[in-house]
């Protein structure tokens, strides 16, 4: 997409070189060839690279590695930052993504020494879409963040639209859809007050797209309406086919389907000229939707196998999985069971491998994260050693000889201490990172193993000609299948890193008991404190508080028969959170000798050094009182 690739109309940024009067690359040639003064052959280079990049990408690797080579022997940090930038920009079109982080490490390590905080957002935008495009969105979100703090001070220019829009398409990929509607305004704002009327059509496409995930369809239309203003007198072709889908997905809002339908249609011939499959793809499934609302069951069908056709090629899983459960629907209404059941079968085995997926990036991500700390701590060291030895430098002309020894020595000792502590340091993470697959893998296999097996054994009964097609195996097929699904959500949560804050948390929480007794038919009222203090919140700590809650919530749906939930929370130096049923309440026998869920509730909040009470009113109060001192505690497992 456009702005996945933005980055490379920067390349030139960096480029000293004045192309003017220049009208072939056999011209820029010629010059290289000729031209003696080293510095005015690597900008030569560097622009050659450039112009190479879309056309032919070995030649664009060529040209950068040359103009690198001749870098090294100038020795000058800023032609060493500039054409490591480029080669890892050129290797990520190429889908190469360990060259590509290998050149980008080497471009930020040159571009800090000279404290170039610009290049460095550039840097980080192209490891953030490398990361982005390899699966890896926690790792590309934190490159996304790094890149808009090294922006902050540049309010002129319109290079952190780039940074701003693969955010936003970034957090609506990993469901976070209110943080991407942040960003989507921001993005918005930024546009409108620069005066780019094309990239305030790229947001508000953004915006539309995000209310349409949030299922706020009015406020989608607002920001569709604003899009056609912006783009209707673009000659963007990328602009121009997300014209016709925004102009579909209007129609559709409109439930004017006819016409929703014509307009995909024609995002689709307009698309054939820009050959971007991933967009087809996603205008295919809309376009199967619109012909699903006609009853055209065939045509959606048809939509439907063509864009799993584009997402085998891309391997990209989720446009297939959402065109597997249309088809599966399609189906149902038809009444042809066994395509539907074919179709179930492969969009379970989509399903499993999206979340053996998740697992393997879940350690990856932990992995990465352990040894980008690690080239952190290397660049600090390299900068620390730069510092010192301009020091020892100028000492060296002002200072006398024994001072100089004296200096030596304390660097010396320094150097020995630091390097103990940093030893000392990787240990720990080291010993910390094993912990950590550890408790991956019990809770894997504690939350997912059984029902993994659940679900063999229906399907087998299923396959068994005794029991033939059986519905209530396939609603409980689906429901375990849900169930597996939001355990996986919880663990993934709470192994999250970027999670670890008491914010975060209450959030998370209200969010899932909104959720959970929606489903229920239940009410929910969330009250709390309107400051919420910035503590941390470790991930095993988070999961103790969470399944405490998530029990409380299953026994008030299951035992209770009550119609509203009240649930308080309140910090100061306790962590404390009350939730009140207006049900029948816990009988007296049940209260002397609990049950397994009561007994887990309390030992979880031992564990944590918490108090918790039972108060039996009209209806049941569960309330738990944990110190905040034990938010952070390493040892709690």
């Amino acid at each position: 997409m456009k702005y996945i690739l933005g980055f490379f109309y920067l390349l030139l940024i960096f480029t000293t070189a004045t192309a003017q009067n220049i009208n072939t690359t056999d011209s820029l040639l010629q010059l290289v060839q000729k031209e003696t003064d080293s510095k005015k052959k690597f900008d030569l280079l560097i622009t050659l690279g450039g112009m190479y990049v879309f056309t032919n990408a070995d030649s664009a690797v060529f040209f950068n590695a040359k103009a690198l080579e001749i870098a090294k022997q100038l020795k000058v940090d800023s032609l060493l930052a500039n054409s490591y930038y480029a080669l890892a920009s050129i290797e990520a079109t190429r889908n190469n993504y360990e060259p590509a982080f290998s050149n980008c490490d080497s471009a930020f390590k040159y571009f800090s020494a000279a404290g170039n905080t610009l290049a460095l957002a550039m840097v980080r935008n192209v490891q953030g879409g490398v990361y982005m495009a390899s699966g890896r969105n926690e790792l590309a979100s934190q490159m996304y963040f790094d890149a808009i703090d090294y922006t902050k001070n540049d309010t002129a220019s319109a290079r952190i639209l780039y940074t701003y829009h693969n955010l936003v398409i970034l957090l609506n990929n990993m469901n976070k859809h209110n943080r991407a509607l942040e960003y989507a305004l921001r993005q918005y704002e930024w546009a409108k007050r620069l005066n780019i009327p094309d990239e305030v059509a790229y947001a508000c496409s953004n915006i539309a797209d995000t209310y349409m995930e949030l299922k706020d369809s009015l406020n989608a239309k607002i920001y569709i309406n604003r899009f056609i203003e912006a783009y209707k007198h673009s000659a963007d072709p990328y602009l121009q086919v997300i014209g016709k889908n925004q102009m579909g997905m209007l129609k559709y809002i409109e439930k004017n389907y006819e016409t929703s339908a014509q307009y995909f249609l024609q995002s689709l011939t307009l698309n054939n000229n820009l050959v971007d499959q991933q967009l087809g793809c996603i205008t295919l499934l809309s376009l199967g939707r619109v012909y699903q609302k006609m009853n055209k069951y065939s045509m959606a069908d048809s939509c439907f196998l063509k864009a799993i056709d584009i997402s085998r090629e891309l391997n990209i899983k989720e446009e297939r999985k959402s065109a597997f459960e249309m088809l599966i629907a399609n189906a149902l209404v038809q009444k042809d069971y066994k395509k539907a059941y074919t179709y179930m079968e492969s969009l379970q085995n989509i399903r499993d491998t999206l979340l053996n997926e998740k697992t393997e990036m879940a350690i990856a991500d932990a992995e990465a994260k352990y040894k980008l700390g690690e080239k952190q701590q290397e660049l600090e060291l390299a900068h620390a050693e730069r510092r010192i030895q301009t020091a020892d430098a100028s000492r060296q002309r002002t200072s006398k000889l024994i001072i100089l020894f004296s200096a030596a020595g304390i660097f010396l000792m320094t150097m020995l201490l630091f390097n103990r502590y940093k030893l000392k340091k990787e240990l720990e993470k080291h010993n910390m990172l094993l912990e950590e697959r550890t408790r991956i893998g019990r809770e894997l296999h504690d939350d997912l193993g059984g029902g993994l097996s659940t679900i063999r054994l229906m399907t087998e009964m299923i396959k068994d000609p005794q029991f033939g097609m059986n519905g209530s195996y396939l609603n409980n097929i689906s429901f375990k299948s849900k169930e597996l699904i939001q355990n996986m959500n919880e663990i993934v949560w709470s192994l999250n890193n970027g999670n670890d804050n008491i914010a975060g948390m209450i959030v998370y929480i209200r969010q899932y008991a909104g959720t959970f007794l929606e489903d229920a038919n239940i009410v929910l009222s969330f009250e709390q404190q309107q400051t919420v203090p910035d503590i941390e919140v470790d991930g095993h700590t988070r999961r103790h508080i969470f399944l405490v809650i998530k029990e409380a919530l299953h026994n008030i749906v299951k035992h209770s028969g009550a119609d509203e939930v009240k649930i308080h929370i309140s910090i100061n130096d306790h962590f404390t959170i009350s939730i009140a049923d207006n049900g029948k309440g816990i009988s007296d026998t049940q209260r002397e000798v609990p049950g397994n869920g009561l007994r887990n509730m309390q030992q979880r909040i031992d564990v944590l050094k918490g108090r918790f009470h039972i108060i039996q009113q009209p209806g049941t109060t569960i309330t738990f009182s944990i110190p905040c001192t034990s938010f952070y505690n390493k040892s709690v497992s």
